[in-house]
């Protein structure tokens, strides 16, 4: 495989195969110079198919433009699961792609529902017996990050290594006896946006409404300093009690879908 080592490189190498495909999947621009930086990001290519490899240690993700249904995916020379990440609108959003997926020997791996607040919709949560807050001390942040790395599941995309954190919002909420975190959330922000990217309530203490407060905390704190703005997140559409937790904040299911599949 070919290292992409520039923005002007992945564009030279998309170049000669911009056809009318059957749809892709390819990175925006941001996506791409960040994995860039980060060195992940390589490709290989078939007369009809290009293709794109995020390598994140433990799996690699594909990202691809094809001429066609029927189009092979090159030989790529790695020993670990490769996921492809589509994103659909609607039933039939992408039914080529998923298609080819199919052909090219994945099986569908899980679905998650873009949901979206808006600043009007948002419909604060009672106050909870349990103060949230916004996490700055470095201690307090390193075992937040402990213990969603602990209790988050589901999850495919590798979780923010600590030194990471700092292009996060992080809140939490302590117990008040022993001052450990028992729920958490992180906050991306991006212009206007914010992407909601994990939440977490440790297992003794579920069903209190400790995700749903932590997670209304956070959104008023987005929205008082961006009152135009919107918290988006992407939902395990199996996950029903998360899907309700949203829709209890205000959030819209977008009709929006990313659709992963997987090859082992």
């Amino acid at each position: 495989m070919i290292p992409v080592a520039s923005l002007q490189a992945y564009s030279d190498l998309l170049a000669p195969f911009r056809w009318a495909p059957v749809g892709n999947n390819l990175l925006i621009p941001a996506q791409v110079s960040e994995y860039i930086r980060q060195g992940c990001l390589s490709c290989e290519w078939t007369p009809d198919c290009l293709v794109f490899v995020r390598d994140v240690g433990s799996h690699a993700y594909l990202y691809f433009s094809a001429r066609g249904e029927d189009a092979r995916l090159p030989e790529l020379p790695l020993d670990k699961p490769l996921i492809l990440p589509l994103v659909t609108r609607g039933a039939t959003g992408a039914k080529g792609m998923e298609a080819l997926a199919l052909a090219n020997g994945f099986r569908h791996l899980q679905t998650h529902n873009f949901m979206v607040v808006r600043a009007q919709d948002f419909v604060p949560p009672q106050p909870p017996a349990w103060q949230p807050e916004r996490v700055t001390d470095p201690d307090l942040l390193h075992r937040v990050h402990a213990y969603m790395i602990r209790y988050v599941t589901g999850i495919i995309e590798p979780f923010p290594a600590l030194e990471e954190l700092a292009a996060f919002w992080v809140y939490a909420i302590r117990d008040p006896g022993t001052g450990e975190p028992v729920a958490g959330t992180l906050l991306k922000p991006f212009r206007s946006s914010f992407l909601v990217e994990h939440v977490f309530t440790k297992p003794t203490c579920r069903g209190r409404g400790l995700a749903t407060a932590v997670l209304g905390y956070a959104m008023g704190d987005a929205f008082s300093r961006e009152p135009t703005g919107i918290v988006i997140s992407w939902v395990d559409g199996e996950n029903h009690p998360s899907i309700a937790l949203h829709r209890r904040l205000g959030a819209v299911d977008s009709g929006k879908r990313s659709v992963q599949y997987v090859r082992l």
